[in-house]
C-alpha cells in the first residue's frame, strides 16, 4: 500500500463517519417537508425552486412523497 491509498481510505472512513453523525439526508428531508408544509415562499419563487424542493422530498422520503 502506498501513502495515497492510506490517505484515500482514511478520508473515506472519516467522510462516512461524519455523514453518519451529521445525517445530511435527514436534514435535507426535514427542510423539504418544512418547505412543502408552509406553502408561502417556495410557491412564489418559481418553478426551479419548486422542482428542487420536490426532488429533495422524493429522494429523502420516497414512501411518503
Amino acid at each position: 500500500m502506498h501513502l495515497t491509498d492510506i490517505l484515500v481510505i482514511v478520508s473515506a472512513l472519516t467522510a462516512g463517519c461524519l455523514a453518519g453523525r451529521l445525517q445530511p439526508w435527514r436534514r435535507l428531508g426535514g427542510w423539504a417537508v418544512d418547505q412543502i408544509r408552509h406553502t408561502g415562499p417556495w410557491v412564489r419563487n418559481g418553478r426551479g425552486r419548486q422542482a428542487a424542493v420536490a426532488l429533495a422530498q422524493v429522494l429523502t422520503a420516497p414512501r411518503t412523497s
